[in-house]
């Protein structure tokens, strides 16, 4: 059920992540994001090598909060020139937009690819009757 896939788009990387709630979903975005940076799936490293930050946002919606999510996420990683590995988010408050997660990042990775910016045209955040899939194009 949880899943994400990369979509066909002109220039940028356009992603779906899909799962059985919110959190799951953006968490699958996230993973689709550390395998276009790092072209890698799994990795071995102990979470104590890595650098732990956190990332509180909010939003007027749930668009607006998966937009302020990766940005703050790719802000974070260009400012310490690390890559985002793992993701746990700690609190979601939904009625409030609200997100507060853990974010593990590694500056021993080899970068394949980099991303620019997230883009707010074509974000969705679906509902659907057992899934949720948030889909956005981030600048490459």
């Amino acid at each position: 059920m949880n899943y994400y896939k990369f979509l066909e788009h002109s220039a940028d990387i356009k992603i779906k992540g899909v799962g059985r709630n919110f959190k799951q979903a953006l968490s699958q975005v996230f993973y689709a994001v550390r395998k276009f940076l790092t072209s890698k799936n799994n990795f071995k490293i102990k979470k104590s090598s890595l650098q732990k930050i956190k990332i509180k946002e909010k939003g007027e919606n749930e668009k607006e909060l998966v937009f302020n999510f990766f940005v703050a996420l790719i802000a974070e990683c260009d400012i310490r020139q690390s890559l985002p590995i793992y993701l746990k988010i700690k609190k979601y408050q939904p009625k409030k937009y609200e997100i507060e997660a853990e974010v593990y990042l590694s500056n021993k990775i080899k970068q394949k690819d980099q991303i620019k910016a997230v883009t707010y045209h074509d974000l969705e955040v679906k509902k659907q009757k057992s899934k949720i899939s948030i889909t956005i194009i981030f600048d490459v």
